[in-house]
């Protein structure tokens, strides 16, 4: 039995449903944590495939991807923004989101090689007040009713670099079997093919006043070239080193 670890946020809710027949022929155990904990549980190999958020990419010598599909964005991604009471061009400190590294590593990237605006933006940890807030996941949500101003990173990221953004990918830390993978994409595939799968979600909370643009306009499932040079460009520019090739 492999043990596989994904985010329990709304946007990885269609890998979850689209596992279960997997977990119901006792081949998977399937585990449930924020991006942090993914990381912690693919690090002590309490799971054998993890959702990984790319910003901790970096804690691991080698790693093996797992399937075609990520969790990502072309544009808007909606769940990653800077919320804040003020117009972005008066902010001058942004606190970091305390659950993913990826969204901060995003954000400092931004922060550091592509706002050139002459403005100072310190971005500081998530628990010292700033002008502006990350914030991830579904409780930007709820932020979006809170504050009046946000700053879409995934937009961001578009704007500025021309490419698409993946947020997070599957690896695992050993090589798995082309049959065990297949069966993975394979479950994938069928599941987001369905025109209308996001219906078949368990999800009710209010906060998401329109699924479907949520699901088909703001995330992007494949693992395309986009989003393999994005991840690329994001180490480069960081001078991280990439233990993963696609």
């Amino acid at each position: 039995m492999y043990n596989l670890i994904l985010v329990e946020y709304l946007n990885a809710l269609p890998f979850a449903a689209a596992l279960k027949h997997l977990a119901s022929s006792g081949e998977f155990n399937i585990m449930r944590g924020n991006p942090r904990e993914c990381a912690e549980q693919l690090t002590r190999g309490t799971a054998d495939i993890a959702l990984l958020p790319v910003g901790a990419l970096q804690d691991f010598e080698k790693l093996y991807a797992v399937s075609d599909y990520c969790i990502g964005c072309n544009g808007p991604v909606r769940t990653v923004c800077v919320f804040s009471h003020i117009p972005f061009a008066e902010i001058r400190s942004i606190s970091q989101d305390p659950e993913s590294r990826s969204s901060n590593l995003l954000l400092n990237t931004l922060n550091d090689h592509f706002w050139n605006s002459g403005q100072e933006i310190e971005i500081r940890p998530h628990d010292q007040e700033s002008d502006g807030k990350l914030i991830i996941g579904d409780r930007a949500f709820e932020a979006e009713k809170n504050y009046a101003y946000k700053l879409d990173l995934g937009q961001e990221w578009k704007r500025l670099t021309q490419l698409p953004f993946a947020f997070a990918v599957w690896v695992s830390q050993v090589e798995l079997p082309e049959q065990i993978r297949s069966k993975i994409d394979q479950s994938f595939e069928k599941f987001l093919g369905q025109a209308d799968f996001y219906k078949k979600l368990n999800y009710t909370q209010s906060a998401v006043s329109d699924l479907e643009t949520y699901f088909r306009k703001n995330i992007s499932y494949p693992l395309d070239s986009g989003k393999k040079e994005a991840i690329k460009l994001l180490y480069k520019l960081n001078k991280l080193t990439l233990p993963l090739e696609f």
